[in-house]
């Protein structure tokens, strides 16, 4: 990444931590400090800038690259996508993440989204915990893990499961 690992702590170690408290909620069903909403939410939104991409990209060490774009490129209406799966059979949580923006085509010419022309979209290796292709899946522990060796505590608000312990160690 372009991004130095410094900058990206901390533009991103907020949104980073409480990305990683929400996905922990989601898996465990059990509401945690910094988590952005409940529990039992299905689906949740944040929107941001391609800045914000580029800053959490850098700072968990994401690279991204589609057939139309060029390594690690933020288009307009681009977006990081964090999906949790539940195993039903091991019950086991794993986050898959993703990259995903319309071609530069359905940009340039207008074209609507649909089922026959759906956005591309790049699965996303996440260094410190993802298996093997073409899914990369993380165990749930595993990506918070990864996400708590990756943020700085100094720059996370309070109310994130691990940053007041983390100030106090400090």
């Amino acid at each position: 990444h372009l991004c130095a690992i410094g900058s990206a702590q901390v533009a991103a170690s907020d949104l980073a931590a409480h990305l990683r408290d929400t996905i922990v909620g989601a898996a465990s069903g059990v509401a945690v400090a910094g988590q952005l909403g409940t529990p039992q939410d299905h689906f949740f939104l944040l929107d941001g800038h391609d800045s914000n991409l580029a800053w959490l990209g850098g700072l968990l060490r994401l690279d991204w690259l589609l057939p139309d774009q060029t390594f690690n490129a933020t288009p307009p209406g681009s977006a990081l996508v964090f999906e949790v799966h539940d195993n039903r059979l091991t019950h086991l949580h794993t986050v898959q993440v993703f990259f995903i923006s319309q071609t530069l085509d359905q940009m340039r010419f207008l074209r609507p989204l649909t089922g026959a022309e759906p956005p591309s979209v790049a699965p996303v290796f996440v260094p410190g915990c993802s298996g093997p292709a073409p899914a990369y899946a993380c165990s749930v522990e595993g990506f918070a893990r990864a996400v708590t060796a990756a943020i700085a505590p100094r720059f996370v608000e309070s109310g994130s499961t691990r940053s007041a312990r983390s100030k106090e160690s400090q």
